[in-house]
């Protein structure tokens, strides 16, 4: 099991849905998320790294990555940042260093400013942001313990209400 999945297994075990495929239950109508990111070319990695999670206060979406290096290096696929921020529902990226509760918390809204600003850039590959720590990561919210990456999974899904 990867970091990525280790946290959307600590989201499950502290009472949170989490969707990988079919959204389905309580009513709710909506599509299922291979239908969200439908005609996105996704690298087989990020494909299983977007998340639909239902909370109390309301539903959202998840894009969790892990750390390819010791020093911190993720590469957010830019397809699946376009999705996302088309998305009615709200969105978060998170970027795990080192263990699944650690890392770091991006809302939607960052996100989109880091790259509207040019502090996240495509690498030459064309399909991802490259994300250095420490210098491209101190708009993001640090996490290192199970319980503030919680408190943040809890908050976004207060904003979704």
């Amino acid at each position: 099991m990867d970091l990525a999945e280790e946290f959307f297994e600590m989201l499950r075990q502290h009472g949170y849905e989490v969707f990988d495929d079919k959204i389905k239950g309580s009513g709710l109508e909506m599509e299922s998320l291979e239908r969200v990111l439908m005609g996105v070319q996704l690298t087989p990695q990020s494909s299983k790294n977007v998340r639909f999670i239902r909370v109390d206060g309301g539903d959202q979406f998840l894009y969790v990555l892990m750390s390819t290096s010791p020093k911190g290096f993720w590469g957010p696929d830019k397809n699946v940042i376009d999705i996302l921020a088309k998305q009615i529902k709200p969105w978060a990226l998170v970027l795990l260093h080192g263990s699944s509760t650690c890392g770091y918390w991006f809302p939607s809204s960052t996100v989109l400013s880091c790259i509207l600003k040019g502090e996240w850039r495509l690498g030459k590959d064309g399909y991802s942001y490259k994300v250095n720590a420490p210098s491209q990561v101190t708009r993001g919210e640090k996490f290192i313990t199970p319980n503030k990456a919680l408190a943040f999974v809890a908050r976004q899904g207060t904003k979704a209400a």
